[in-house]
């Protein structure tokens, strides 16, 4: 009698310890084909526990050679992308922004240059504000099976002089292609 007692506690048991194991799968299930993401990954450092005498950020007169120096980057290898071109001309075309946000202290933006499958792409992104300011940043274009892809350009928020609306367009130049994206507003925070 007491062995049956015993092995309907067992059973209640392995039971109950079984029902607990498939609720968890079948909730990990639900969640991963639901297509949940963990957000993304921030640059920001812990703060300093030494004592001592800060060290002051770059000066807005730094960052805006930066910038230019950047642009300057952005714009020779452009040229460099149109003077290698045989005949001098590029076909047009598309390039989509699939993305453009704040994660954190940097903008990040993604693109891509649909039925373009070159290894040779620069993808430049240039961020304006009413006209009046502007932020620069590039990357390389990545071949795939029917696109290029252009690299996530991250670009930190300290870069931009305001917060608030900025229009981002992003340009894709090679050896025998040039596009440019509609423009897409990014808020910055």
């Amino acid at each position: 009698m007491k062995i049956k007692s015993t092995h309907k506690k067992y059973s209640k048991v392995i039971v109950i310890v079984g029902a607990v194991i498939l609720l968890v799968a079948v909730a990990f299930l639900i969640l991963r084909l639901a297509g949940t993401k963990a957000p993304a990954p921030t640059s920001q450092t812990p703060p300093s526990t030494k004592s001592g005498p800060s060290i002051p950020g770059p000066t807005a007169a730094e960052l805006q050679a930066s910038a230019d120096q950047k642009q300057n980057n952005i714009t020779e290898a452009q040229q460099q992308a149109q003077s290698t071109s045989p005949s001098g001309t590029q076909k047009q075309v598309s390039v989509l922004i699939v993305d453009a946000s704040q994660y954190g202290s940097n903008v990040e933006i993604r693109a891509y240059t649909p039925n373009v499958v070159e290894t040779d792409g620069i993808c430049s992104v240039t961020l304006t504000q009413a006209g009046k300011s502007s932020v620069f940043g590039s990357s390389k274009g990545l071949q795939n099976a029917q696109t290029t892809q252009c690299s996530t350009i991250s670009i930190p928020v300290s870069s931009f002089s305001n917060k608030g609306t900025w229009v981002a367009v992003v340009t894709y130049s090679s050896a025998s292609s040039i596009g440019s994206s509609q423009p897409t507003n990014v808020t910055i925070n």
